[in-house]
């Protein structure tokens, strides 16, 4: 599991966490869409670089 797959899953973690148990305020619904953006950018910066 790379380490953007790790900050992911901490990210999408969190964000559950803080809607069904702590009932976080709307900030965290953000945390979701950083977490998608963490997984485009590392797929579209750090692909030339990745070797097989």
């Amino acid at each position: 599991m790379n380490m953007a797959w790790a900050v992911f899953a901490v990210l999408m973690i969190f964000y559950l966490l803080g809607v069904f148990q702590f009932h976080a305020p709307s900030s965290i619904h953000a945390l979701p869409f950083v977490a998608i953006a963490v997984l485009v950018l590392d797929y579209f910066i750090a692909k030339p670089f990745k070797k097989h």
